[in-house]
């Protein structure tokens, strides 16, 4: 098998004990007198935040350090009921030991699902500019048309967007990161301009079919950096039971729009998904490198448990395993990388953890994703890993002849005429990848 792949330390103060000729113990001494400065809170994840009716609520909590007691508790009061849509606050208190109160609120916004409640609710409406609500508008009704069948009404609409919003406008970055939402950066791009090439297509005979694989591990043993002082811990796992429920219904809804689109620029290539379940537990591996943690799961030999028939049949994989990562990234001052896309026995393979589709990691937002984001940003992730096995598989175009080329724009082909990467992905399909020889279909048909 060919595998190719693309602190803070607690204080404890206290006294030294010792006998007097009484054979009377010292008590501890008191604090300083002039210790009147409060431990400081510090959030983890975001302070105000959106979540989507009906879905439990876990929060993230929050930690808190005294210039003389260390690391001190932190107390949470409050609750969000997810049952009713409305504004709740939680509160975080931290005391230390001379009587310093500290205090920090979180707010939590619950807001009912779908694309009509979002663009309707009064506090998305006054937190976001109207180009953020109409993009995500647009994608979510165009895709949902397209699911129709109704291409005509989708391209109507694909048309109406970027009449008002051009392409490569700065409008698009208008919104971005506000109140840890994440529909993409630039907001619903990436998924427009790939339900831009979609309808102009219109509907496809389809010609052939393509798999892709989802290989699961369900349990894991995970290795995870501890706080405070970041040391390795071992743990076993199992895989978030949102991305298993309604027969895997979130990988089905993450990736529908993606298919959609290889269907499109192939000219009929139908993407099929199918998930494998596997009956035996994964390791997944932390790697730091400076502020950078690469978590892995044994990919490799989860492939290898894989039945020879699935194999066989498979021209992508795409691995998902529990996350190593602890919550959502934040408090670390890290960057985790769970995900990435490489090559096993010259077939793509898409690497994930399983939080990567459930919430959002601490640099792209905060909190669980609602439906509405997960659907506007998870095609930006799988066009942006697939992108790389297009150049690497048709690399007489040059279009990645040094690694993410495309984010220094001078290295762009002269006759794009775009700003951003999902244009250079639009440009690479549309002015080189459609005339390639082999054709896309053939060259990513990788079974025999």
């Amino acid at each position: 098998m060919r595998i190719v792949i693309m602190s803070l330390l607690s204080v404890l103060l206290s006294a030294c004990g010792g006998e007097s000729k009484n054979d009377v113990s010292i008590p501890p001494q008191p604090p300083p007198l002039n210790d009147t400065s409060p431990p400081v809170i510090t959030l983890l994840g975001q302070s105000s935040i959106f979540h989507e009716q009906g879905i439990e609520y876990y929060d993230l909590g929050a930690r808190a350090l005294d210039q003389v007691d260390g690391s001190v508790a932190v107390s949470i009061t409050g609750a969000v009921d997810v049952n009713i849509e409305g504004t709740y606050e939680l509160q975080f208190k931290a005391q230390d030991s001379a009587g310093n109160v500290s205090t920090l609120i979180r707010e939590v916004e619950v807001v009912a699902p779908g694309i009509d409640a979002f663009v309707s609710n009064a506090t998305i409406q006054q937190a976001l500019p109207s180009s953020y609500i109409n993009s995500v508008e647009a994608l979510i009704k165009a895709h949902d048309e397209v699911i129709a069948g109704d291409y005509s009404a989708a391209r109507e609409r694909i048309d109406a967007i970027f009449a008002v919003q051009p392409f490569s406008d700065d409008v698009w970055n208008h919104g971005v990161s506000v109140k840890g939402l994440n529909a993409g950066h630039p907001v619903a791009y990436y998924g427009l301009r790939m339900l831009d090439e979609i309808t102009k297509v219109g509907e496809v005979v389809t010609q052939n079919t393509l798999q892709i694989t989802a290989v699961i591990a369900s349990c894991a043993t995970i290795e995870r950096l501890s706080w405070p002082d970041l040391s390795p811990e071992m743990v076993d796992v199992t895989i978030d039971p949102t991305i298993m429920n309604n027969n895997y219904h979130l990988l089905y809804e993450s990736t529908d729009l993606f298919r959609r689109w290889i269907k499109a620029i192939t000219r009929g290539s139908e993407l099929k998904l199918v998930v494998h379940e596997l009956n035996q537990c994964t390791n997944v591996s932390s790697e730091r490198e400076g502020n950078v943690v690469i978590a892995y799961p044994d990919y490799g030999q989860m492939m290898m448990d894989v039945p020879e028939e699935i194999k066989n049949k498979t021209d992508m994989w795409w691995v998902i395993a529990p996350s190593a990562v602890p919550g959502d990234g934040s408090g670390f001052n890290l960057h985790f990388i769970t995900g990435g896309m490489g090559l096993i026995d010259d077939k793509p393979l898409l690497l994930s953890d399983d939080a990567w589709f459930t919430r959002k990691p601490e640099h792209l937002g905060s909190g669980i994703y609602l439906q509405v984001e997960r659907r506007s940003y998870q095609p930006q992730w799988f066009q942006h890993e697939f992108m790389h096995h297009l150049y690497q598989t048709w690399p007489e175009f040059q279009l990645e002849a040094s690694d993410h080329q495309w984010f220094d724009r001078s290295m762009w082909p002269d006759d794009f005429v775009g700003k951003w990467e999902p244009d250079y992905f639009a440009e690479s399909i549309e002015k080189r990848l459609l005339n390639a020889s082999p054709t896309l279909a053939s060259g990513l048909d990788r079974t025999d």
